[in-house]
């Protein structure tokens, strides 16, 4: 895997497959993920958009139409999260990306826009 460590990326497209992002800043970038392998750790990520191709698009699709389709289905999604995220003291999820790894391959597209600022 190729390690970016310490860069500030602004108007690029990165792709997390296959990829070490530790303790960059990333600013207005379109993040790809496709379902393979990678590692994010201690970046700054700030209005970025996120792109999910082949089995990562497929996941995304499967987790929204259960959380849509209400009761089981969404407590199902929602426990996935809870238990996904990291707690803060009291108990509260982290809503950051301090720590995030992943790991498959791809086609097909879904988007989502973040801004976030930590």
């Amino acid at each position: 895997m190729a390690l970016f460590e310490r860069n500030n990326f602004e108007g690029q497209i990165l792709v997390l497959d296959d990829n070490v992002y530790s303790d960059n800043t990333i600013r207005n970038c379109t993040i790809v993920y496709s379902g393979g392998q990678f590692s994010m750790v201690g970046n700054r990520l700030i209005d970025v958009k996120w792109h999910f191709a082949g089995p990562a698009a497929r996941t995304v699709a499967l987790l929204s139409g259960f959380f849509q389709g209400g009761g089981e289905s969404r407590q199902l999604v929602e426990q996935l999260l809870r238990t996904a995220m990291p707690s803060q003291p009291g108990g509260s999820p982290a809503a950051s990306s301090e720590a995030l790894q992943g790991g498959g391959d791809g086609e097909g597209i879904a988007q989502s826009k973040v801004g976030e600022d930590k």
